[in-house]
């Protein structure tokens, strides 16, 4: 055997060795992903002290829509729960609706009361119920209303109906009852 053939087995020897011992280490160092106290099946890897996983698996984990476009060379996730939008003082939602503006006051016939009503969406109607309390949160009455043909983001005023004694109401907690 010549002394470059014995040169190049030594040397490959000592890469094979050196993988094999650079993969056992990696193995070594396996980390598993729990999400809510749960295993997945998820592999994390650690670089530099960050923890990395599949962006498509961990948002399908989610239970959200993950698309990679190669092309344009980006991840989308689409989430299945867009945040509400935020709220000012004196602003009250439920469900697709913002109520805001209301005003109840003591008139010739019971209580008058009105909102202003916006939709988050289109509708062809809706009925809502708002609940005035005290300020213990002790029920005091409440007032029904309705709106049809709403186009969405549109703001509409909304005369509200009761003929209960609404003295001493402090808050309110609107609900939508129905809505097509």
């Amino acid at each position: 055997m010549t002394m470059k053939k014995k040169l190049f087995i030594a040397t490959l020897m000592l890469v094979v060795s050196v993988s094999s011992a650079s993969i056992g280490a990696y193995a070594a160092t396996k980390y598993s992903l729990s999400l809510n106290g749960k295993k997945t099946s998820l592999d994390v890897q650690i670089i530099k002290g960050d923890a990395y996983v599949s962006a498509k698996k961990f948002g399908e984990l989610l239970g959200q829509k993950v698309t990679i476009d190669t092309k344009k060379s980006t991840v989308t996730v689409v989430t299945s729960n867009p945040a509400k939008p935020a709220l000012k003082a004196g602003e009250y939602q439920a469900k697709d609706f913002i109520f805001s503006d209301v005003q109840a006051s003591e008139g010739v016939i019971g209580w008058e009361v009105t909102a202003e009503v916006k939709a988050l969406k289109a509708f062809k109607g809706a009925v809502f119920t708002i609940t005035f309390l005290d300020a213990n949160g002790k029920r005091v009455g409440s007032a029904a209303g309705s709106v049809s043909d709403i186009a969405k983001n549109e703001v509409r005023t909304v005369q509200f109906i009761t003929t209960d004694d609404l003295t001493g109401w402090k808050k309110l907690r609107p609900q939508v009852d129905m809505s097509y």
